[in-house]
């Protein structure tokens, strides 16, 4: 087995050792101690003298108790962000692209169980799918795969969620998933149509949460002319 790091040219090489009690299956242990891409090359020569390579790349990336992080898989369609607190000491984080089904899946590391969820972010086509808004994040969770609460947005073509646990992980269609309302994410005084306008006009403005508001007019000078809510 050898692995090397993207832009490397020493290739280190390691032994892969039988496993006790096994006839077929070996394994070797790999230290990740950077942030890269690995690449992992895997040669086997059978008993019959055939020959097979395989090749693996992971996406790897560190996290620290106190400092936010960001883990980008190599087709840039999968990153991990992982906030202040998600791990007590200094964790290595890996992002692995698999095929499911002839469609992308993500092998997500370690495979273990956090006190504070991790934000997963997929990308997508919209050419792909008739309804983007049933696209979820599916786990692979006891033999099948099942939808997490996922929020679409359809102006930067991205799903998001968010995982306790990680591991196996893919987008897909949630037929059960019921179509949002496209709320504005910031406040905002959109601009008054028509303009110039005689003799009325309509000014619209995008509320991301309840409240309580107040719209006035003034005039070029700074001068209140009226309240138009309150």
């Amino acid at each position: 087995t050898t692995v090397w790091r993207a832009g490397e040219n020493e290739i280190p090489v390691y032994e892969m050792k039988p496993i006790p009690n096994s006839a077929n299956a070996y394994e070797c242990s790999i230290k990740f101690d950077t942030t890269a891409i690995y690449n992992i090359a895997l040669h086997v020569i059978s008993k019959m003298g055939i020959e097979k390579d395989t090749l693996r790349q992971f996406a790897v990336g560190v996290a620290l108790p106190t400092l936010f992080a960001k883990v980008t898989s190599k087709n840039a369609g999968l990153t991990l962000t992982i906030n202040p607190g998600v791990v007590e000491e200094k964790t290595f984080f890996s992002i692995e692209e698999e095929n499911v089904n002839k469609e992308i899946g993500y092998n997500l590391q370690p495979a273990k169980t956090f006190k504070k969820a991790i934000g997963v972010e997929l990308s997508f086509a919209n050419e792909t799918y008739q309804e983007v808004y049933k696209l979820s994040l599916f786990v692979f969770d006891n033999g099948e795969w099942k939808p997490v609460q996922s929020k679409v947005n359809k102006k930067n073509k991205t799903v998001t969620a968010s995982l306790t646990t990680l591991g196996k992980v893919k987008l897909g269609i949630d037929a059960n998933k019921k179509e949002e309302l496209d709320l504005p994410q910031t406040f905002a005084l959109i601009q008054n149509y028509p303009n110039p306008f005689n003799p009325s006009t309509i000014i619209a403005f995008h509320l991301p949460e309840d409240c309580d508001i107040t719209v006035e007019i003034y005039n070029m000078l700074g001068a209140k002319i009226t309240t138009l809510r309150s």
